[in-house]
């Protein structure tokens, strides 16, 4: 049995990284990404499991003027 991966094989869309970027894009675009209040940065803590990926944290968007 064959899995296929969401943006894999022939019937995969061609626009999906572009949108992917445009969004990411736009985002930093028009916020700014601060720590939350009380704090002075943003803990970058890994969890360590069949891979390594990053901790929940909370983070404020302040939208740009």
């Amino acid at each position: 049995m064959r899995c296929l991966l969401r943006a894999a094989g022939k019937r995969s869309c061609l626009g999906e990284q572009l949108a992917l970027f445009l969004f990411i894009v736009a985002l930093l675009q028009n916020f700014y990404f601060k720590p939350p209040e009380g704090q002075d940065d943003i803990a970058m803590d890994e969890e360590w499991g069949e891979t390594v990926s990053p901790s929940p944290y909370k983070d404020r968007m302040i939208a740009k003027e």
